[in-house]
Formats: C-alpha cells, sequence, structure tokens
C-alpha cells in the first residue's frame, strides 16, 4: 500500500511518464514508510468518448492509502499530483482527474510472498 492507478484515454501516449511523476510526487509527499510500498499501474482504455468527443483525452489518477493520514495531508497529496501532472503537454484537450481514497487499515489484507 498505497496503490497508483492510472486510467487514460487511448489518445495519451506517455503512460511511463505519468507512472513516474505520479510515484514520485507520493514518495516527495512523505506519507510512506518506504517507496517500495507503492504498487503504480496505468490502464489505457481504446473506447472512450470525452462528454461526446473522441477527440479529447482524459486522464484519471486514484490513489489508494491506508487510513491514518489526516484530511489535509490527503488534500495536500491530491493538489500537489494535480499540479506535477499538469506540467505535461498535450495536442488535444485533456481532462486531468485525481482522487485520493482511504482503504480502513484493518480490512486490507497482504502477503509477501516468494512464490504463489
Amino acid at each position: 500500500m498505497p496503490h497508483i492507478v492510472i486510467e487514460h484515454s487511448d489518445n495519451i501516449s506517455n503512460t511511463q511518464e505519468l507512472l513516474r511523476i505520479a510515484s514520485q510526487t507520493l514518495i516527495q509527499s512523505k506519507l510512506l514508510a518506504t517507496k517500495e510500498e507503492i504498487k503504480s499501474r496505468a490502464y489505457r482504455n481504446a473506447h472512450f468518448l470525452v462528454g461526446e468527443h473522441q477527440d479529447e483525452a482524459y486522464i484519471v489518477v486514484t490513489v489508494s492509502l491506508l487510513s491514518g493520514r489526516t484530511h489535509e495531508q490527503k488534500y495536500v497529496l491530491g493538489q500537489t499530483l494535480q499540479e506535477n501532472l499538469a506540467v505535461l503537454t498535450y495536442d488535444l484537450p485533456v481532462q486531468l482527474c485525481i482522487e485520493i481514497k482511504e482503504i480502513q487499515r484493518d480490512l486490507y489484507f497482504k502477503s509477501c510472498c516468494a512464490s504463489l
């Protein structure tokens, strides 16, 4: 934990850069014990509309954190993610959305296995 999930329209091509910026922002936030805790992934959606248009784009970043952070810490993280990702430029209109979710610590289960 935490998890970073990025979903974006197929007309966005810099997936690795999005993941890198999101992960670095989380690391720099000092909300984690270690950076190795972060699990980041992205999904490109081939079938999409933004409103009624396919000539626009979207990026939705969802960060799931275990409970224990203050509202202000989560708010600042969301704002900082939006600022850091907004520096990327595109040749079409892009909607950038950030969602910070909290997972109850006692309802999150994790195992570390050498092999499954």
